[in-house]
């Protein structure tokens, strides 16, 4: 997979996320073991964090070496992603279905710091 695509799936991934949940969050969230939220902000909050990562992907594949601080608050995004599922799935408040979703911000994560670190040396020139 080329670095564009790359970036472009994981703005993709993102807005899709945010658009599947913002339009059928009632049916999702239970499949995900979560109830649905009493106040509708958070997860509109939430959502609004999901698209605009999103974009930053998307700036990302235009101009790599400009966007390189979007990559790695990107890593640091999903990283907490991660974490948060796997806690909450640890203390019951996340179904394991749900925290294995969050394989995919592992994996892109993955992805995002290896392209860091195989650019290094290129972009401190």
């Amino acid at each position: 997979m080329s670095t564009q695509t790359m970036f472009r799936v994981a703005a993709l991934f993102n807005v899709a996320v945010a658009i599947a949940l913002g339009f059928f969050h009632q049916e999702l969230l239970p499949w995900l073991g979560m109830p649905d939220f009493v106040n509708p902000a958070f997860l509109q909050l939430f959502l609004a964090l999901v698209f605009v990562f999103g974009i930053g992907y998307f700036w990302i594949s235009i101009d790599f070496e400009k966007n390189r601080n979007i990559i790695k608050l990107g890593v640091a995004g999903k990283l907490a992603v991660v974490f948060l599922l796997l806690l909450h799935a640890v203390l019951g408040n996340v179904s394991w279905r749900l925290a294995a979703l969050g394989l995919v911000d592992l994996w892109f994560a993955k992805l995002f710091m290896n392209f860091l670190t195989s650019t290094e040396t290129q972009s401190s020139k």
